[in-house]
């Protein structure tokens, strides 16, 4: 597997845009020049057809940051903005704040599994596993690059880097 900084390598100094709350306290980031993709459902059921006949687009970056099942705080200058049990509205405002921000930093802690994002205006995310619901399984972030590979923190504090299509082993 490469080294950690080898994968998201040239992520950083790179502007995140379209940063967004997602379902419950998701979060997701996008990063790098934007492109289109396109889902298609293809049934051949006509009653599937005629009700879930239809076609996705989504704009997205050559990078993807997608905050998923963990705890996680952002801070402005050193200010608690919001946490993943915050209010919507509050959750919604802290991640407008980091939008247009470029990433400088990705710091891990393998003692705890937490995980820093730091941003060059001053913005900071931080990342840590549930304590309450610890199960190995959990997904506490995915990174997705413009090569097809996904890069996911568990909250036992394995990482994966594989093709984001395909499961495979954990390092």
């Amino acid at each position: 597997m490469k080294p950690f900084t080898e994968i998201y390598g040239s992520l950083l100094g790179t502007p995140c845009w379209n940063a967004k709350l997602g379902h419950g306290s998701f979060l997701t980031f996008e990063f790098g020049n934007p492109h289109l993709e396109i889902r298609e459902t293809q049934e051949s059921s006509e009653k599937v057809i005629e009700n879930a006949q239809r076609r996705l687009v989504s704009i997205l970056g050559e990078w993807r940051l997608w905050i998923y099942c963990c705890n996680w705080r952002i801070f402005q200058h050193e200010d608690l903005l919001a946490h993943s049990e915050s209010d919507r509205g509050q959750m919604t405002r802290a991640v407008e704040k980091l939008d247009g921000q470029a990433l400088k930093n990705i710091r891990l802690n393998p003692q705890n599994g937490s995980t820093i994002f730091e941003f060059d205006l001053g913005g900071m995310l931080r990342t840590a596993p549930y304590t309450s619901q610890l199960s190995e399984n959990d997904e506490q972030w995915f990174l997705f690059d413009c090569s097809g590979y996904v890069l996911t923190l568990y909250a036992n504090r394995e990482f994966s880097y594989e093709r984001a299509n395909k499961s495979q082993e954990r390092e």
